[in-house]
């Protein structure tokens, strides 16, 4: 089961790598990272894939994954979730 500890680590060196406004919408809320999406007049899905890109992009660079990692995206109506395997 994943800590609390490594989902801590994984959401600063996300914050480090992710440019703004990501960087800073990022959380951690019921084992997942939550990574909010900014109003910035993109659809949903254009942002979704924005940040799956890069998120997917930046943990393949994580060394010795020792979990899965669960993710949720948050638009102002829609969420979704991906997963990303160690």
């Amino acid at each position: 089961m994943i800590t609390t500890t490594h989902l801590i680590q994984v959401r600063v060196f996300l914050k480090q790598e992710l440019p703004p406004p990501y960087n800073e919408l990022i959380s951690i809320e019921d084992e997942k990272i939550v990574i909010s999406l900014p109003d910035n007049g993109k659809s949903f899905n254009t942002n979704y894939d924005e940040v799956f890109n890069m998120v997917t992009e930046n943990v393949a660079r994580i060394r010795n994954r020792e979990y899965e990692l669960d993710f949720s995206v948050k638009g102002i109506n829609q969420l979704r979730d991906f997963k990303i395997y160690k």
